[in-house]
This record gives C-alpha cells, sequence and structure tokens, in this order.
C-alpha cells in the first residue's frame, strides 16, 4: 500500500494526474468547512481496442486518469512515459489501480490511433476516446479545461495547449 501512496503523491505534487476516488467524499463535521468539490461522474467512451467503456468499469480499483492528446509534442508524451515508470516502480502493486489516458481531440484520436500511440507506454494505460461531446463531457466531469488553437497550415491543423500554462 506504501507503493501506491507514493504514486498518488508524485501524481498530485505533479500535477499532471487527476485522482479521483471511487466513493463520495466524507461529509465535514466543521460546520463552516466549505462541501467538497466533486471531481468525475458518468461517462461513456471507447478504448483503444474499440469496446465501451463506462465509468462503471473503473470501480473499485482508484483511477490514475491523464488527459491528453497523441499529437501533443511535449506534455503528453512525457507524463504518460513518467506514469509507465511509476508503474513500474509499483511492480505488482500496479495491478490495484486504473490508469487511463483520455484524449481530448477525438476527431485525431480515433482508437487505432490511440492502441498504436499507446504501444509506446505500459500496457496497464488504458486508451479512451470519443465523440467531441463525449470528450466535452468527461473533461466537464474531471473540471479538466482545454480549446483548440489552430495553426499555419490548413483548417485541419491545431495544437491544445496544456491547462498549466
Amino acid at each position: 500500500m506504501a507503493l501506491v501512496q507514493r504514486l498518488a503523491t508524485l501524481a498530485a505534487v505533479a500535477g499532471l494526474a487527476l485522482l479521483a476516488a471511487c466513493g463520495p467524499a466524507a461529509p465535514s463535521k466543521t460546520p463552516s468547512a466549505k462541501p467538497p468539490v466533486a471531481i468525475g461522474g458518468p461517462f461513456t467512451l471507447t478504448d483503444q481496442s474499440g469496446h465501451t467503456v463506462t465509468d462503471r468499469d473503473f470501480r473499485g480499483r482508484p483511477l490514475v486518469i491523464y488527459f491528453g492528446y497523441t499529437y501533443c509534442p511535449e506534455a503528453c508524451p512525457t507524463t504518460l512515459a513518467a506514469m509507465t515508470n511509476w508503474i513500474k516502480t509499483l511492480g505488482p502493486e500496479a495491478n490495484r489501480l486504473n490508469f487511463a489516458f483520455v484524449s481530448i481531440d477525438p476527431e485525431r484520436d480515433t482508437p487505432a490511433v490511440m492502441a498504436r500511440y499507446l504501444t509506446m507506454f505500459d500496457p496497464h494505460i488504458r486508451g479512451l476516446t470519443g465523440t467531441p461531446a463525449q470528450a466535452a463531457q468527461i473533461a466537464k466531469e474531471y473540471r479538466v479545461y482545454y480549446r483548440k488553437v489552430p495553426i499555419e497550415g490548413g483548417s485541419s491543423r491545431w495544437i491544445i495547449p496544456p491547462s498549466s500554462t
């Protein structure tokens, strides 16, 4: 269990992944405390194998979730490489967690593209994509901000700057 706690600490400190608890937070007994902020919620997406996946598929184990896209030049592959190293450090303990890479660029990140991209990282990491509406919904549920920024070279070229900048 200590390794799982170290992974959670690394993710929080790095600000690179959200850890979503499987259940609701316990209510505060302090009358002046603010109510807890809800992060996460129901979703339906498609994994890199083309299978439908919902939030219910991840119940029972904490979820390490990262939002990004396969055309991301720096932050996404760096974060997924770090996640891969964390999983290796955890060894068999990694099986006690769920890991997901959720695309915020579903127009380009088809299941086939996600499958090819994720071969560079640990197989524990499950790629999730869907329609633009599905991506917007899960981003809203997990309080993730993103936007497409057109770049020179045509209407089909864009980047999605990380919300950390």
